[in-house]
This record gives C-alpha cells, structure tokens and sequence, in this order.
C-alpha cells in the first residue's frame, strides 16, 4: 500500500536538505578561509597597538621590539593553528546547519518509508538518499566531537554532489517493488551496504587530505599549502582513514554475508557469478588489501593509501556503472540497483 500523499513532503524534505548542504558547504569553505589568513601582518598590526594613551613612547617601545614581515621567521607567515573567534563562530554555524540538514536527510527517508511502507532503499533514488543520510550523520556525530571542522566542506560537497545526482539523474517515484524483491532481506542487506558507504564516504577525503599532507610534510618549501596548513599532520589523518575504512569493510562484510543468504532464498544458490554480486566482491577484496598493506611492516602508508582510494571508486562504480550500463546486465537489473 502506499501513501502518495505524503511523497511531496519527502521530496521537500530532500530539497530543504540540498539547500542547507549548500548554505553549509559555504560556510565550511569560509571557516577555512579565516583559519587560513596569513598572520604575518596580524601580528604586527596587534604589536604596534598600544596599550593605553599614556603617551606615544608605548608605540615606539612596541615598534622597537617588532620585526617586520621580511624579517620574521617562517613560522610567523604561517597559518595561526588554533582558531579565531570569528572562524569559531562560522565553524559553530556550519555544524549547526551540518545538524539540520543530516535530520532533513533522515526525516526524508522515514517520510519515504512511511509513504511506500517498506524499507525506502529499493532504488538508486533512494539508496542515494539514505546513504547521504548516513555519511551526513557520521560527520555531525564526529565533527564537533573531534573537532573536524575542517573536514566540513569536503564532506557536504561529496553529499551535496550525491543529492544532486539523486534528484537529477536516479529521481523514481513512490512505488511498490516487483515481487523478488519484496523480502525482509532487503531492510538489512541494503541498510548495513547503505552504512557502509556512510563512513567510506567519510573516509574517501580523509586519504585524499593524507596524500596532500604528506607531500606538504616532505616538501615544505612548495607553495599553495596554505589551507593544509589548518589540516591534522598526515599521520593523524591516516589514522582516521583508517578508522573509518575498518567500520566501513565490517559492514561490507556482513552486506557480502547476508547478500548471499538473500540470493539462496531468491535464488536457490548463495553465489550465482552475477555482476552486481562480483562487483561487491571487488570492493570487498580492494579494502581487505588496504587494511592488509596498512597492517603490514615495511609497507608505504602512500601505497596502502592509494587502495583505499580505489576501493571508494570500485564502490561508486558498483553503484553507477554497474546499475546503469548494459555491459554489466544482470539477476540485479530489476532492482533498479
């Protein structure tokens, strides 16, 4: 049965989360702006500000001690690492929003649920929205928390891309599912892939800021380094990559385990060599060498690096190429996923 008066409150509910993503992904870009002001000239115009107006020797005594921009040490034009007020203020506004729009993004799955009345992740319209419920509200729960303001606008810009693709290329409207697929099966299999994806997506800007940080580390003279300046050291990322990257292949363990319990019970065989089965496998087998490189002595962080980033590849092309092109027909083509 479905409800098709309450779709329009889905679709809004999807919308106003794209505009608060939008708003959001601004005001993230203008924390790092203000975390990123050279302070070399902050620093000489709050020395040459005296302390009272007893008389203008305060002044002198100042400039005296002062060294200017061309004679200050390196570190001096560098990026200030603890925040300002102002950047404390844009930074508190954009989790704020972050906030809003996570519960926009889940009011809308629970309003497509409510609306088909059964798990809203039948599709690749709604499996892009509760995956962008899921990496937004992963972020929020750790932004503030660990402090990850700075991951903010890397984040609501994969989720706004993602919700933008969703209503621009996926959009299906409220509809019962075919009969194969009408199973309890579907809740879980696609919910646990659904959150899998969630902390991959958060791990996938994590490893590209690693790579950039560690070039920065090894080549510190190189210029336009300015907004990594305000970034964890690359050791401190790779840890959070790889944080995010251990909860995400747990979870596409169980989607592979239960996957092919559904496929037996659909079926009649847990394997049957189908593209959208091998293509998980894929990913599968791409993470389990990242955290394999990862843990093993006498491998390069970059390298094991570079497989978690092929792996969060290896899941969007799972999710694009395989769903929409006809060179990988398969058992999953009905699914619409």
């Amino acid at each position: 049965m479905i409800h098709p008066a309450l779709a329009p409150y889905a679709n809004l509910a999807v919308y106003t989360a794209m505009g608060l993503f939008t708003v959001t992904l601004i005001c993230f870009a203008l924390y790092l702006a203000a975390r990123t002001r050279p302070l070399g000239a902050a620093i000489v115009a709050e020395a040459r500000t005296p302390v009272s107006v007893s008389g203008s020797h305060h002044l002198a005594a100042a400039d005296s001690h002062v060294e200017t921009p061309e004679q200050s040490p390196p570190a001096a034009a560098a990026c200030d690492p603890r925040d300002s007020r102002h950047a404390r203020q844009i930074a508190a506004v954009a989790v704020n929003l972050t906030y809003l729009g996570a519960a926009c993004l889940l009011a809308a799955v629970v309003l497509r649920g409510i609306t088909v009345m059964r798990p809203p992740n039948g599709n690749m319209y709604e499996f892009t929205i509760a995956a962008s419920a899921a990496a937004a509200t992963v972020y929020a729960a750790l932004a503030r928390r660990r402090h990850w303001e700075w991951l903010g606008a890397f984040v609501t810009g994969l989720i706004l891309a993602a919700l933008m693709a969703a209503v621009l290329l996926f959009y299906t409207g409220a509809a019962q599912l075919l009969p194969a697929l009408q199973s309890y099966w579907l809740g879980i299999h696609v919910t646990i892939a659904i959150c899998a994806v969630g902390f991959f997506t958060i791990a996938f800007p994590l490893s590209l800021l690693q790579l950039a940080q560690r070039r920065r580390q090894t080549h510190p003279t190189m210029a336009g380094h300015r907004l990594l300046a305000v970034v964890p050291d690359a050791e401190t990322l790779e840890r959070a990559a790889y944080g995010m990257n251990i909860v995400g292949f747990i979870l596409w363990t169980f989607t592979l385990i239960t996957g092919a319990i559904w496929a037996q019970e659909a079926w009649g065989a847990y394997w049957q060599w189908d593209p959208k089965e091998v293509w998980t496998f894929i990913v599968w087998i791409v993470f389990a060498a990242h955290l394999h490189g990862r843990a093993t002595a006498g491998w390069q962080s970059r390298r094991a690096t570079y497989i978690a980033l092929a792996g969060y590849l290896a899941v969007v092309a799972n999710f694009t190429l395989v769903n929409l092109s006809s060179t990988f027909a398969g058992m999953h083509n009905y699914s619409g996923m």
